[in-house]
Parts: C-alpha cells; structure tokens; sequence
C-alpha cells in the first residue's frame, strides 16, 4: 500500500519589487519547491512572509537571535528545481523577490 501527500503546482510572477511579486500560499504547505525556467535571468530570490494573503509582507530570517540572515537564496541556475528555505516552514504566504523579473513554478506539498 502507497501514500501520497498532497501537492499543487502553479506558476508564480516573480518581479524584483515586493509589491508587484507573485504569492505562494504555504500555510497548509509540509515543503515544497520552486523551479527556475531554462533560460530564465532569475539567479536569486529574498523570501517574505504575511501571515494574510494582502497584508504587510517582511522578509524572512533564521532563527539565529544574535545574527540573524534574511533568507535569500542566492547563485540560482536556470533549468533546475531548488527547495524553498527552512525558515519559510509555518509562514502562511510567501512572495518570492527576485533580482530579475520572470516566472518560476511553485509546488507545494502538504
């Protein structure tokens, strides 16, 4: 006997401005993962959370209280899949900004 969790992906508009980038529902999210296009010029995202679909939006950080590093993933590649960050676990919604506008595609597994 197989289980499986379920997961949805979509596509997500990723710009270089919080207030125009895409939303990733994560709240019900286990993990998940985002993909970078071949021949995408997205090579790094800052990730934000809210705990409201169109409420204020801040940046993530770890968990380190006494230096704490805003969770940006940085020397992406186009043509592969990348895990969102650790420290995104329990954010309700995400906006991905990126260095460059384009789009990736989002799957999340709960």
């Amino acid at each position: 006997m197989s289980m499986d969790r379920f997961s949805t992906s979509f596509p997500v508009s990723v710009t270089t401005s919080l207030a125009t980038t895409g939303k990733i529902p994560y709240g019900a999210a286990a993990q998940g993962e985002i993909e970078i296009p071949a021949g995408s010029s997205i090579t790094s995202l800052t990730w934000n959370s809210c705990t409201e679909e169109n409420g204020t939006y801040a940046a993530v950080y770890d968990d380190n209280l006494a230096a704490p590093v805003a969770q940006v993933q940085a020397g992406l590649v186009a043509g592969r899949s990348y895990p969102i960050p650790t420290p995104c676990a329990g954010k309700r919604w995400l906006k991905p900004v990126g260095n460059a506008a384009g789009a990736i595609q989002a799957t999340v597994k709960g």
